[in-house]
């Protein structure tokens, strides 16, 4: 009697067992009647990745809310529910920003955030750094896979060289500045600077030899311009001199800045600057020479 009991206990179980694993099989990634399959590439050319996560973001027609996915640089093969999605591909590891992800796909933006140095200053970002982007406005997945989608990620981040010679006026012991006019946010898909805000950076400069000084900036890129006006790129710079005076000089950069900047994804520009003493006291900038660099910016990292 009490073995026909196990007998009949162990058949229910097992029976039991059979029906859940049926019912959850209709809710694994193989029930193609609602999963499709997805096959995107990454196509970094002959540069090598400079980060090995990616996460790949799924915004099906009509939702601002993503199904996200893990992948590598290499590119992302899975099974997402069927259907018409937008992606953006960004690395989650950037420096010195956040990502906005959640308002759809045209909307998929990272922020530089506020500079923790900048003591309560309004629109002054730390610099961001290390992020890779793109994005492809129509992917279809389906119950098999159809072509692979091959995309082509790039370095969000701009860097600036300032190249700084100061010539005649008194011993210097320390020069700054801060650039203004430059885009906190940039659109990932797109890669190009979010249109609506605009902020400054604050950064030293580091002596380079005899009355010369560099500065490397990393930044979005500045902001563009709307509806007719434009917000400038202002460079000023604070030289404070051995005898504890300190002069603020300004100089526009809108147009050579525009010019590097907006002529591809991927660059660098570097700015040669004399500055001089003006007889009346204080400084003058004269933006002597730049130089648009066509390489990508290879290990840009974020500072203050």
């Amino acid at each position: 009697m009490g073995k026909r009991h196990k007998i009949r206990d162990y058949a229910g179980g097992l029976l039991i067992g059979l029906l859940f694993t049926a019912c959850t099989s209709l809710t694994t990634d193989k029930d193609w009647t609602r999963n499709g399959k997805i096959r995107l590439v990454l196509d970094w050319g002959i540069r090598a990745p400079r980060t090995g996560v990616f996460d790949y973001y799924f915004y099906a027609d009509g939702n601002s809310v993503p199904l996200v996915r893990r992948g590598d640089a290499s590119g992302y093969e899975g099974t997402i529910p069927q259907g018409h999605y937008g992606v953006v591909v960004c690395n989650p590891d950037g420096i010195n920003l956040d990502l906005s992800m959640n308002k759809g796909y045209a909307e998929a933006r990272a922020a530089a955030r506020s500079s923790v140095s900048s003591k309560g200053t309004v629109g002054v970002i730390s610099q961001p750094g290390n992020l890779y982007g793109t994005g492809e406005k129509e992917v279809i997945a389906t119950a098999t896979v159809g072509k692979t989608v091959v995309l082509t990620p790039v370095c969000l981040i701009k860097e600036v060289i300032l190249n700084i010679r100061i010539e005649g006026g008194g011993e210097v012991s320390v020069v700054s500045g801060e650039l203004s006019g430059i885009s906190p946010e940039v659109c990932i898909p797109t890669g190009k600077p979010c249109e609506g805000k605009y902020a400054s950076v604050c950064f030293p400069a580091e002596a380079a030899g005899i009355n010369r000084y560099t500065a490397t900036l990393s930044l979005f890129g500045i902001r563009l311009e709307e509806a007719g006006t434009s917000v400038p790129a202002c460079l000023s710079l604070t030289i404070e001199q051995k005898d504890g005076q300190s002069f603020v000089s300004h100089t526009d950069v809108t147009d050579q800045m525009n010019e590097a900047l907006t002529n591809g994804l991927a660059t660098r520009i570097e700015l040669d600057l004399t500055v001089r003493p003006l007889e009346t006291g204080g400084y003058t900038i004269e933006l002597t020479a730049w130089r648009q660099g066509t390489a990508e910016t290879e290990g840009t990292a974020g500072t203050e």
